[in-house]
């Protein structure tokens, strides 16, 4: 017999994980036969002409790259570089701000996902708890909300002393 229990039914309730964004990137390497990052470079950055979008490795020189600091007596000091390539589908990627802006250009265009999908992404995720409907402000990799009266739609990224945000 099968021993593996899920945490709750579906549309009962919902718990963000990495794990997902991992088995996701070792989908894509299974299906294109080639590493996680040459899978983002060779088949979204290219394509998309994102060219500072890659697979971020601390052995990889990335010209402009922002460096983490810290303070020690009050006094700002340079974090060594951390590899975060380890994080696979979850994370490891480096993009320059331009990029990223072009990343939601691509992605609102149509050129990255159907328009029906891109409406999954972007959606409310019903679900219910203790017998009432709630909606989840996160659709498929992408949270949402407003600001100041106005819609956003992003995702925060944080990690081995890093965060970003792209909303």
């Amino acid at each position: 017999t099968n021993s593996a229990r899920f945490r709750f039914a579906v549309h009962e309730t919902w718990y963000y994980a990495n794990t997902g964004y991992n088995v996701l990137g070792l989908m894509l390497e299974r299906l294109h036969k080639k590493p996680y990052g040459g899978v983002i470079e060779d088949e979204i950055a290219r394509p998309l002409a994102l060219d500072t979008l890659v697979h971020c490795d601390k052995k990889r020189a990335i010209p402009n790259r922002a460096h983490d600091y810290m303070l020690r007596s009050a006094t700002p000091e340079l974090v060594p570089p951390i590899d975060v390539s380890w994080f696979g589908g979850a994370g490891s990627l480096c993009a320059s701000a331009a990029d990223l802006v072009r990343w939601e250009q691509a992605l609102w265009s149509g050129k990255v996902v159907a328009p029906p999908l891109l409406d999954m992404m972007n959606g409310v995720a019903p679900i219910r708890v203790d017998g009432h409907a709630l909606d989840v402000p996160y659709g498929f990799g992408r949270a949402h909300g407003t600001i100041a009266g106005h819609r956003k739609f992003g995702h925060p990224g944080t990690g081995a002393g890093i965060s970003g945000m792209l909303t």
